[in-house]
């Protein structure tokens, strides 16, 4: 087995803007990365648990092709995204200041039973091959070359020069003449498909550069265990590597060549602008404005969609139609409620994108409060605390030992603390080894009586892998 692992210096790393993960969102709307680096970092989200979620399982699955070990021989096992994994009983706070890692996840049946799903995939896509093959786990690769043949020239914009992107499995039949990309998706959120997939012909291109239309058979593999699909868990879509490589030339390195020349603008109303930063925004609005394309593949992880132009103005259009309106309202409370059947399928198209955005304004508040900012009527206070055991082999000890029957206390899993009062009430023993805890701060309006808490916390943005949506309704 040949591996490649992330070859990618610090700083190549830091200018992958136009990467594979994020080819739906720079291939589809070219002035979105110009708007999205200038996003008030107070204001971007934060890695989300999901995302940290589906790097730790994406790390599960390295490390079982590695070692060729089933997943779930670490059931129990506590990871961190990009991994290690650690001893169950290794505190959570340990591994947070080891690893830096925000978020530690133990590896559950369901996680062990998504990760052998990929394993057993990649051991079917290896019994299709007749003969001789070569793998590559995480494989890294570049689009210099191949970028260099088709436009005959060698990259010189820093984003052009670090087009990366890093495969989760590939496996090249050489006799057999097929080229396999398989990637795992841990999302239970929205399901993938592999047809015609940006990023997954990114990793083909990347992995083959100026060779790629010399592979007469290259299958691209999408497999996600936890999301519904009518395709299954296991996709795949077969295309050669001339479709790839046109689609390269004709779409996506055109795609990439434009938000270059959209940030180069943007850098020169930056710099005739840089003391009027009001005038300099709308300025940098208007210039990127005709290179914006709102729609659901390039605005479902947007960091600008909010402060989004195009965005704004498709809100409005489709707000006018649906509430059957000539000017929208100056108050949400003035807007008409649907009567009939059309008017409440139409509203019923904005409720998820409602919600999506609420869940955006809630982010943003809470980042820009923990980056040390306040909001003028709102605070940051402590979350009501929860009560949880200190040592639940003690509790069930203890069960035992007043002789309650297992069905009593143990149903699913143990009863809850709150549970657990209810049925040995008065019970000093068992009072000791529940305490209560705050889970974290809030931002709440001044009026809750909570008292404020000071807090600071550096963000860790990845807005790419984020699996929240954000879609428009109507398209």
């Amino acid at each position: 087995m040949s591996e490649n692992k992330d070859l990618r210096t610090p700083d190549e790393r830091a200018h992958a803007v136009l990467s594979a993960s994020g080819s739906h969102r720079w291939i589809n709307c070219t002035g979105s990365v110009a708007l999205s680096l200038r996003v008030d970092p107070a204001l971007k989200r934060g890695q989300t648990v999901y995302a940290a979620e589906g790097s730790a399982a994406h790390f599960l699955c390295e490390h079982c092709l590695e070692q060729n070990t089933n997943a779930s021989e670490y059931l129990g096992m506590k990871v961190v995204p990009e991994g290690p994994l650690f001893d169950a009983k290794t505190p959570d706070d340990d591994i947070k200041e080891e690893t830096g890692h925000q978020y530690v996840f133990v590896v559950t049946e369901e996680m062990a039973d998504a990760v052998q799903c990929y394993l057993e995939y990649i051991d079917c896509v290896r019994a299709s091959c007749m003969f001789d093959s070569e793998e590559f786990i995480e494989r890294s690769g570049s689009l210099t070359n191949l970028w260099t043949d088709i436009t005959g020239k060698i990259p010189q914009h820093p984003w052009l020069q670090h087009m990366f992107g890093t495969s989760d499995f590939i496996l090249e039949a050489f006799i057999d003449g097929v080229l396999h990309i398989i990637d795992f998706k841990y999302g239970a959120g929205i399901a993938v498909d592999p047809d015609d997939n940006s990023q997954l012909m990114y990793y083909a291109a990347a992995y083959a550069g100026e060779n790629l239309p010399m592979y007469d058979n290259v299958a691209l593999h999408i497999v996600q265990p936890r999301a519904f699909h009518s395709g299954g868990e296991c996709r795949v879509w077969y295309t050669t590597g001339q479709y790839i490589y046109d689609y390269f030339k004709d779409t996506a390195f055109p795609a990439a060549e434009t938000c270059v020349e959209v940030e180069e603008l943007v850098c020169e109303v930056e710099d005739n602008y840089n003391d009027d930063p009001d005038y300099m925004k709308i300025k940098i609005q208007e210039v990127v404005a005709p290179y914006l394309h709102a729609c659901e593949e390039a605005c479902q992880w947007c960091d600008a969609v909010v402060d989004c132009p195009k965005f704004n103005q498709e809100m409005i259009a489709n707000a006018q139609n649906d509430f059957m309106v000539d000017n929208p309202p100056a108050k949400l409370d003035q807007l008409p409620l649907p009567q009939t059947q059309e008017q409440l399928h139409r509203a019923m198209l904005w409720v998820p994108m409602l919600k999506k955005w609420l869940k955006a304004v809630e982010q943003g508040a809470d980042n820009f409060t923990m980056n040390g900012h306040t909001i003028p009527g709102f605070k940051r206070v402590a979350k009501r605390a929860t009560k949880k055991y200190t040592d639940e082999e003690a509790v069930i000890k203890l069960c035992k030992k007043k002789r309650i029957k297992k069905g009593e206390y143990m149903k699913e899993s143990l009863l809850t603390p709150a549970q657990m009062l209810k049925l040995l009430p008065d019970c000093e023993e068992l009072d000791a080894l529940i305490v209560s805890e705050s889970s974290g701060t809030t931002v709440v309006p001044e009026s809750d009586k909570r008292a404020e808490v000071r807090v600071s916390a550096a963000a860790d943005f990845d807005s790419d892998d984020d699996e929240d949506e954000l879609a428009i309704p109507g398209k």
